[in-house]
């Protein structure tokens, strides 16, 4: 939504006053669970209104649980919609499971929900659980080179801009068995594009680089001992 147009809702808001806002966001949230349309409303009121902080973990965690339990692909994407910080107020439960389910879809390769989702996935990005961060990153350097026509620009671009707290908690995935895929080449050169990757990554460049240049056989022949060796 067009920043003037979120500014106008707010003034709304405020004519209309705390209580009939906020029963209209509850009400909104009512239908939300049979209308997915009604979902950016939801979002647009929470971005441009002032709501009790109970009211706003109540409302996020009803469509978050909504979402991981839909089977549209449509309604997830509208959620991760919401932003990372709005999706944290949500219990860390609900948003395991809503992450572990918009990736369990990605990863089919179905390209139109891979087109829906990805682009709103790297934009909620600060609301990934901690447990989940790798499986994340690794989804996104996958789908980096694939050929969903929205999905793998915004892969592109979310490995680009992985943040500080991400690229810290993969450090230690950065390894030759992690590496020794040649489907993940392209997405870690937008992982290393970022600036902040080559702080992180400083005693891994080696390897990093190896796998970048060189053909995968000679990369497995450098870093997977035995490779190649037959029984006597």
């Amino acid at each position: 939504m067009q920043k003037g147009k979120t500014d106008g809702l707010g003034d709304k808001l405020k004519l209309l006053g705390a209580e009939a806002s906020t029963t209209l966001l509850l009400r909104l949230m009512t239908l939300s669970g049979k209308n997915d349309d009604v979902l950016p409303e939801i979002k647009a009121m929470l971005h441009a209104g002032e709501f009790p902080p109970a009211i706003v973990e109540q409302c996020v965690t009803n469509v978050v649980t909504d979402a991981v339990f839909s089977n549209s692909v449509r309604r997830k994407a509208y959620v991760l919609q919401l932003g990372g910080t709005l999706l944290n107020k949500a219990p860390e439960s609900a948003l395991y499971s809503l992450f572990t389910d918009v990736l369990r879809i990605v990863r089919n390769d179905q390209y139109t929900e891979v087109n829906v989702l990805v682009p709103e996935l790297v934009l909620a990005d600060g609301a990934v659980p901690d447990e989940l961060v790798w499986e994340y990153v690794e989804t996104l350097l996958r789908h980096a080179q694939s050929g969903a026509t929205d999905g793998a620009p915004a892969a592109q671009r979310g490995l680009a801009m992985l943040p500080p707290s991400m690229l810290k908690l993969i450090r230690g995935q950065i390894t030759p068995a992690t590496l020794g895929r040649p489907e993940l080449r392209l997405g870690l050169r937008y992982l290393l594009g970022n600036p902040k990757a080559q702080e992180f990554f400083q005693d891994k460049i080696g390897l990093i680089n190896d796998f970048l240049n060189f053909r995968h056989t000679k990369f497995i022949e450098k870093y997977v001992p035995g490779y190649g060796e037959t029984d006597a």
